[in-house]
């Protein structure tokens, strides 16, 4: 029985390409593993990050007043309640205490009367 060499020369394409899709899978799983793709995504977070902290910096170089403005509005920001509470606390107290005088009420207990 003789081999046609064109049939010979098909199972040796079969072969080839099996191989390299057998490798391609292999790649692709390698790719596509949770670790890889974790790591990937360390590595673009932490060069996006790195370019804005620097162009934060180069921004903060060339206008530094309008940094510090912008830092103290942030302050103010996230302590406004605490802020507020002590602007309020001195005018609560002086309307308590028109309140009371108005009304004769000097926040003290009346005498008892004795019988």
């Amino acid at each position: 029985m003789t081999v046609d060499p064109q049939l010979l020369a098909a199972r040796v394409r079969v072969a080839s390409a099996k191989s390299q899709l057998d490798d391609s899978l292999v790649e692709a799983r390698a790719r596509l593993s949770p670790k890889a793709l974790a790591s990937e995504a360390v590595d673009g977070v932490r060069t996006k990050a790195g370019a804005i902290a620097s162009e934060g910096v180069t921004a903060v170089r060339k206008r530094p007043g309008i940094a510090v403005a912008v830092a103290g509005l942030v302050g103010l920001f996230l302590a406004r309640k605490p802020i507020l509470a002590r602007l309020s606390a001195p005018a609560a107290k002086a309307t308590r205490r028109a309140s009371a005088s108005s009304t004769g009420n000097t926040g003290r207990a009346a005498p008892r009367s004795r019988k």
